[in-house]
């Protein structure tokens, strides 16, 4: 694409738009915002001006115009039928990010890698965080938050960003204002890659699911890894996935691996629990794991990381002392203590049915109590938990649940009188530390950004 000056329109100002729009206009194009919604504040409007940004709810279109809309947009949207019918070239987000950052230059001499996907992707990001720093400056940016990880220091830079492609372009101011010196920056993307990455990852396609109103798959916003690769790269995808990787024109070369020892794939990874065996060609080693979290819960996560590690040319031993020394990531099957209960940590944004269900399959003991909280913290993300699946959920293990909590509005329709409701995880933890005592079980599965 010709990147010289050009006229965009950027739709969506709620998820990212604004910093898109803001930095095409520093780089010298002639820049709308389109609120689609009609939901800009007068302080954001003028905010825009500012740049010389013109802003609209709808728009006229010409084919001259690159439009820029984010791949969950509705297709039956009004400003976006204008556009397709007007001859526009229209991008998404993802791409827009890669080329205001191929632009700017901000990465040049960095490696960068880039990780989406169905489930997995911020234990991968941080097991893949944990095995570039033992050598490496690393800048990791996650639903989890922003963090800068080297030999000598683990430190949060930023909590608060979400994992949509625009985010990545304010993680990098923040670490440009840090001052840092970065050899290598890992992101954590919703829904695809923007393609400035020397190696994307897609931990999986499955399950697969409806967005943009229902009307687009998520694999193939997810596949954007592929399409957007630029030449030279690697994307390491689960050999589950790879025909439908092989069916999308890529410039990239396809890595596979594979968690469940079902695929022929370049690195596999069987997990048990408390030690894994990694294969690579001929080459098997074992490395003994810690105890504080349930591994065959990171399978995917050990088997994606070490792939894309294996392939940046990280040496076998370094990725096996990272892993013996991984103790789990905060919501993700992390098992811990808390006031003298065991407290089974599942709470996270990328929390599914299914991973609430693992816990309470983990956390059972027929000779202790159990207590569950489950629910969503609504306000915090795009896509819940449905009622109906924890209202199943809970019907299906009612005999081993002693106390039930809910969190979020959506779940009041759910465990009728055995429930007790709650507006937030930090609620819903204290009241289950008042309907516990010393050695009770707690596990915790709120849909929510931690």
């Amino acid at each position: 694409m010709n990147t010289g000056q050009q006229k965009y329109a950027v739709l969506d100002m709620t998820h990212g738009g604004i910093f898109i729009a803001e930095k095409l206009a520093d780089l010298g194009h002639t820049v709308k915002a389109v609120d689609v919604y009609g939901t800009l504040k007068k302080e954001v409007i003028a905010g825009l001006r500012t740049f010389g940004i013109e802003i609209e709810n709808k728009t006229l279109f010409s084919e001259k115009d690159i439009v820029i809309a984010p791949v969950h947009l509705d297709p039956e949207n009004p400003v976006y039928r204008s556009a397709l019918a007007s001859g526009a070239q229209i991008i998404t987000h993802h791409h827009a990010v890669g080329i205001i950052l191929n632009k700017n230059g901000n990465l040049k001499g960095r490696q960068v890698f880039e990780i989406t996907g169905s489930k997995g992707k911020t234990s991968t990001a941080f097991l893949l965080a944990a095995i570039l720093s033992k050598d490496m400056s690393v800048v990791l940016h996650t639903s989890g938050g922003l963090y800068h990880l080297s030999p000598t220091r683990k430190k949060l830079i930023r909590k608060g960003l979400s994992i949509a492609p625009a985010s990545i372009l304010e993680a990098i101011r923040s670490v440009e204002e840090q001052e840092l010196s970065i050899d290598a920056f890992i992101f954590e993307d919703s829904l695809g890659g923007t393609g400035i990455a020397d190696i994307g990852i897609i931990t999986t396609l499955e399950p697969e699911y409806g967005i943009a109103n229902n009307k687009r798959n998520s694999s193939d916003a997810k596949l954007q890894m592929v399409k957007n690769a630029k030449h030279n790269s690697k994307i390491v995808i689960n050999c589950a996935d790879l025909g439908k990787a092989k069916n999308c024109n890529s410039n990239g070369e396809i890595c596979t691996f594979s968690s469940n020892g079902e695929c022929n794939a370049d690195v596999v990874v069987t997990v048990s629990p408390d030690s894994l065996v990694l294969k690579k060609g001929s080459k098997n080693i074992e490395i003994a794991l810690n105890g504080d979290y349930d591994p065959r819960s990171y399978s995917m996560a050990f088997a994606a990381s070490a792939c894309a590690a294996l392939k940046a040319g990280i040496g076998i031993d370094t990725i096996a002392e990272a892993f013996s020394e991984f103790s789990g990531v905060e919501g993700r099957m992390k098992i811990t203590s808390l006031q003298g209960r065991k407290l089974i940590d599942n709470s996270s944004s990328g929390l599914k049915i299914d991973d609430a269900e693992a816990a309470l399959k983990k956390g059972f003991d027929p000779d202790k109590k159990l207590t569950l909280i489950i629910g969503e913290h609504a306000a915090q993300v795009c896509e819940g938990l449905p009622p109906e699946d924890v209202e199943k959920l809970v019907v299906k293990y009612s005999d081993r649940i002693d106390h039930l909590v809910l969190v979020g509005k959506r779940m009041e329709s759910v465990g009728r009188d055995k429930a007790i409701y709650c507006s937030s995880l930090d609620e819903g933890i204290t009241t289950a530390l008042t309907l516990t005592s010393e050695n009770d079980i707690i596990i915790s599965c709120v849909k929510c950004f931690r």
